[in-house]
């Protein structure tokens, strides 16, 4: 804390000079204003070094976020090219000297594709539409219902559209 501000500080809650002998209310006097002034002092050091703290960890939190950043980034560069050179481990040799597939060879990889497609066709089927039509028709009812016991004034309305949606289902 510069000097100046102290010394402002404390010719401003001075009190008025006057030529008294100094006697002991006189020193109680200043030491009440040194103590003001010091605990001014220690208040703005307090706040400066709060400043400063703050400023010190916002520069931490920048420098670790590029660190983040550069991280994550080396982190997908690696990942990529484990990817490739696992892909690349995975591919077959091709079989004759040239390195070109033969049609033999591709036929007999369409097939196989074939069967394994034909295995996991049944396992992975798609409901029928009257089980579709039957779970939106079980969710209209529910939907109904929660509308006539929530306004019991619109359960006639709701009733009569159930009827003629069970006509149109059914």
């Amino acid at each position: 804390m510069g000097r100046r501000r102290l010394f402002r500080h404390f010719t401003a809650r001075r009190a008025p000079v006057q030529e008294q002998q100094e006697d002991e209310s006189n020193v109680e006097d200043y030491r009440h204003v040194f103590e003001s002034g010091f605990s001014h002092g220690m208040k703005m050091a307090t706040m400066q070094q709060r400043q400063l703290l703050h400023e010190q960890a916002l520069a931490i939190g920048a420098r670790s976020e590029r660190r983040m950043l550069s991280a994550r980034s080396q982190g997908y560069d690696s990942g990529y090219s484990a990817g490739l050179a696992a892909a690349a481990q995975a591919r077959p040799e091709p079989k004759n000297s040239t390195g070109t597939y033969t049609y033999s060879d591709v036929e007999a990889a369409r097939a196989r594709g074939y069967e394994a497609g034909k295995r996991v066709a049944p396992a992975a089927s798609a409901p029928s539409e009257k089980s579709i039509r039957d779970k939106i028709f079980k969710q209209l009812e529910e939907q109904q219902r929660v509308v006539a016991e929530s306004n019991p004034n619109m359960a006639p309305g709701v009733n009569a559209f159930m009827r003629m949606a069970r006509k149109k289902v059914v």
